[in-house]
């Protein structure tokens, strides 16, 4: 069982997905696995993502055909094996030491969630998301679980969070709308 595990929902991906795939093949935090769900390509996202399941133990691709980028995310969640689950999505590169820092966040404040601040820096190719170590966020003990109690509704973006596996699975949280 890793620690991390990485879910990223992927539809019709070929043109962002190897450089995703790159940025997760160089983290400085070695402890995750990645679970691409397929959601019914019909690119040469599939071919992509196989080869790195081929050049990396640690991943591994699903099928979820065709339900959307929350039901890929979801399936995600019922597939992961990890302590903890964060999101990237296909199109989208991360910073080297994007797993580290939170998990360095993590284990500082022994938090539940750890959400890292991000910029974003438009190229020719895609948005990379930059770890800004000076706006992140951590909420500790059992107040996540509380929160969620009170909250089944969070708002933002998913990728940039460090959630705790069994929080996310005792309160069955699902996403429900394809707008994250």
């Amino acid at each position: 069982m890793s620690k991390i595990s990485v879910i990223i929902p992927v539809y019709n991906s070929e043109k962002y997905i190897e450089g995703c795939i790159k940025s997760l093949e160089n983290q400085t935090y070695c402890d995750f696995d990645v679970i691409f769900v397929d959601d019914g390509s019909t690119d040469s996202s599939n071919t992509i993502i196989l080869s790195a399941c081929r050049r990396n133990q640690n991943f591994r691709m699903i099928k979820n055909t065709g339900k959307g980028v929350s039901s890929a995310r979801n399936y995600g969640i019922n597939n992961a094996d990890g302590q903890f689950i964060t999101f990237i999505d296909s199109d989208d590169w991360v910073s080297p030491v994007f797993l580290e820092t939170m998990m360095n966040l993590q284990e500082e404040n022994d938090a539940q969630y750890v959400a890292v601040a991000y910029s974003s820096n438009e190229s020719e190719i895609d948005i990379e998301n930059v770890v800004d170590h000076d706006r992140s966020e951590v909420v500790k003990d059992n107040k996540f679980d509380i929160l969620i109690d009170d909250v089944q509704n969070f708002e933002g973006y998913v990728w940039n969070k460090l959630y705790v596996s069994d929080v996310l699975k005792k309160h069955e949280i699902d996403f429900d709308c394809d707008i994250l």
